[in-house]
Formats: C-alpha cells, sequence, structure tokens
C-alpha cells in the first residue's frame, strides 16, 4: 500500500469517526434537566425559560423574544451552593451572567439583603434532542450531562429574576456587565408561590419595588408617587390570560386598583399598537361617580409611553362600574386642521422651525406632552432618517378634547 492511499484511508476513517460522533443538536425545550452524583443523587439543574413577548424600549435588547436559562448546584446533602442565570447563546459566545453565591444564597432565603456578581462565562450548551443536554464552560458546578426531568416545575431561580430586572432596566449588563444594583432582597408570597417581590436598593437612589413571576410571564415595578403607577417591564406573549388567572395576587400592586390591571388587560387586547413593545404605564388621574343606589363610578387613567426618552401621553382610558371601557387614542395618523402649520425642534415656541405642514396633510403623533399642548410627530423623508418634530395640538384633529 502506498503512502498516497493510506493517508486517504486514514482521513476517511477520520471522517467518518468525526460523522459518528457529531451530535445533532436541537432546540432548547422549556422545563428542567437534572445532573445526578455518582450516587444517584441530585447535583445541579438547568432550567429553561423562554419569554415569547417583548421588553419595553429600554430593553430591546435585553429581554422579550427569547430563551433564558437559570442554573442550581447543590451539594451532596441536597443543600444549594450557587444560583447560575444568562441569555441563552446558540452561538456560544462569552455572555454575562448573574451568580449568586452560597452566602449570598443564605441571606436570600433569610429574606435578608444580598448581593449578585455578574460575571462573563463561555457557557455553552448543546442540547443534542428534547432529553439531554450537555453544558461545559459554565464552571465545575454546572459542566456535565442533563437528562430531561418531565415532572419537574420550570421557574426562574432569584439570580434571573434579578437578572431579568437589571438585564431590562440596564441593558448594557449584557454586554459590559455594569449595572448590578448594591443589593437586593425578595419576599415570597405564601398564597401566590409563583409571584415574587424584589426589592432594589442603590446608595442614593430610592429603594424599588418589582413585582416577578418566576414563570416568567412579567416583570412590573410598582412606585407610590400621588397615585398608584406600575409599569410592566417585559411580559410573554399569554400575558393577557396570565394576567386573568393572577389579577388578585396582583392587587397590592396597583394600590388595591385592579381596575388598573383589567384595563391594561384590554387595552393589550384590543389597542396592540398602544401596547406594543409593552413600554407603557397607567397612571390614575381622576375618579367620578354621582349619587344614590344606582350611581355609576368612573375610574380615569393617562396611558403613559416611552418616546424618544421622553413619557408622553398616548391615550387616554376609563372603565366604569357598569363594565363600560372607553380609549381615546392621541397617537397614530391624524389630519392637520390648519394651515403652514410650523413643526418645531422642541415643544416650545423658542426653538428652531423644522419645516411646515398644511390643512389635508396626515401626520403620524406618536405622542403628547404632559399638558396636552403639543405632538409629538414623526418627520417624513426626514434627511437624517427617522426624526421628531413637535406642532401645536390646536391644528392636529382628534387629540385636543
Amino acid at each position: 500500500m502506498n503512502k498516497k492511499s493510506l493517508t486517504g484511508i486514514i482521513a476517511t476513517a477520520l471522517v467518518s469517526t468525526c460523522l459518528y460522533v457529531m451530535p445533532a443538536f436541537a432546540a432548547p425545550q422549556v422545563g428542567v434537566y437534572q445532573q445526578m452524583y455518582a450516587d444517584g443523587r441530585l447535583k445541579s439543574t438547568v432550567t429553561v425559560l423562554k419569554n415569547p413577548g417583548t421588553g419595553d424600549l429600554m430593553a430591546m435588547n435585553g429581554m422579550g423574544d427569547s430563551t433564558y436559562i437559570c442554573m442550581d448546584a447543590l451539594d451532596k446533602d441536597g443543600i444549594e451552593v450557587e444560583e447560575y442565570a444568562v441569555k441563552y447563546n446558540p452561538e456560544a459566545e462569552p455572555a454575562y451572567g448573574f451568580t449568586i453565591n452560597a452566602s449570598n444564597l443564605r441571606k436570600c432565603e433569610e429574606a435578608d439583603w444580598f448581593n449578585v456578581e455578574a460575571n462573563k462565562k463561555h457557557a455553552n450548551f448543546n442540547f443534542i434532542d428534547d432529553e439531554k443536554v450537555i453544558v461545559s464552560g459554565a464552571g465545575s458546578l454546572y459542566d456535565g450531562v442533563y437528562h430531561f426531568s418531565p415532572r419537574s416545575n420550570a421557574e426562574a431561580n432569584y439570580a434571573l429574576l434579578a437578572y431579568a430586572y437589571e438585564a431590562t432596566k440596564k441593558p448594557n449588563l449584557a454586554y459590559d456587565g455594569q449595572g448590578v444594583a448594591a443589593g437586593y432582597n425578595i419576599f415570597q408570597f405564601v398564597k401566590y408561590p409563583t409571584l415574587v417581590n424584589l426589592q432594589i436598593k442603590n446608595s442614593g437612589e430610592q429603594e424599588k419595588n418589582v413585582l416577578l413571576d418566576k414563570g416568567f410571564n412579567i416583570a412590573m415595578e410598582y412606585s407610590q408617587q400621588g397615585n398608584a403607577i406600575y409599569k410592566p417591564f417585559f411580559m410573554s406573549d399569554n400575558y393577557v390570560e396570565w394576567a386573568g388567572s393572577n389579577l388578585s395576587g396582583l392587587q397590592q400592586w396597583v394600590n388595591d386598583d385592579l381596575g388598573a390591571l383589567y384595563m391594561h388587560q384590554y387595552i393589550a387586547r384590543n389597542y396592540p399598537n398602544l401596547a406594543k413593545a409593552n413600554n407603557i404605564k397607567l397612571r390614575a388621574v381622576d375618579f367620578y361617580g354621582g349619587e344614590g343606589e344606582n350611581a355609576v363610578f368612573t375610574r380615569v387613567y393617562d396611558v403613559l409611553k416611552n418616546v424618544d426618552g421622553d413619557e408622553m401621553l398616548s391615550a387616554r382610558a376609563s372603565h366604569s362600574d357598569n363594565g363600560r371601557m372607553n380609549v381615546i387614542q392621541y397617537i397614530g395618523n391624524k389630519s392637520v386642521t390648519g394651515d403652514e402649520v410650523r413643526l418645531r425642534q422642541f415643544p416650545n415656541t423658542n426653538c428652531k422651525i423644522l419645516g411646515y405642514v398644511n390643512r389635508g396633510d396626515v401626520v403620524k403623533v406618536l405622542g403628547l406632552t404632559e399638558n396636552r399642548e403639543w405632538a409629538a410627530v414623526e418627520i417624513p423623508n426626514s434627511p437624517i432618517g427617522f426624526q421628531i418634530g413637535y406642532i401645536s395640538t390646536q391644528f392636529v384633529a382628534g387629540v385636543r378634547d
């Protein structure tokens, strides 16, 4: 046998061997995968969660329409020693995730303030099929072969809940590991085991309350500033159905105003353009009613939306206790009602004029200023691409009253 023939045989054998051992990778299956110690005790878990919905405009690169992985490592006595959370990366490039070590886990379990660590790992999750995943690069606590556990309940661990909120608020966390808060505290609801209250503490910054669902359906910040305000940061595409069975558990998060959540359900279902990207707040602004036994009471909300970094009015919504729901949209295509209406750079008369619009022209309104005197509109055919200008609402049909 000559050298050339032998080389060809070896090459063929190597190719055949590679083809034989190379697994066919599959898409992650939502659920729990388990790795065992040699004696059969549980060593670690990989939990796969998906949020097929969207995040708000501050988090288009942070949350929503992605797969997330949370891992829990246990010692041989079954005590959890670390948690790790990361956004799933099929390209297996290094990505920042969150880790909670053993000492901070004990603090977390005791409802004390705890810290997390943002770390960059070259974690690789190879889903061989629906039943098995091989983990490498995540560290000695986690690396190994996991098998799917069909009876396990897929819930986010605390590391992923903190990661979800911080990555949503500060998308740069996913890129450079910045933005970790000074401290976290988690309150677990007894009556609603999938809901947790995550408190955020930063030096010089007011503590925040964030409601999260361990099934990864919603993250919602609550604040009490005069009237109750709640702000969804991300939600799954089945939010409407999910909220319908959890409203009683969410009641305290809107200052006992369940109507705000019903209103948000109604808007999400019937006005998707308002709820698109979920970057809206509902702010209670009025409550009125008549007198007597048959009096009807109505609660009114401003629907606030983020427009180019500013909160602007996108609608006025109300619900009455006779079942009537009413939504007046300010955004969308609107007709101009005046001639040579100035298009301003900012919402005032002391700034640059960008151009003019005339009666009958159609403008795309993105939102109104708080006093409803100016409408932010998208400038068509802008020489710099997307550009916003402002026109007086007295010349825009359907937004002033």
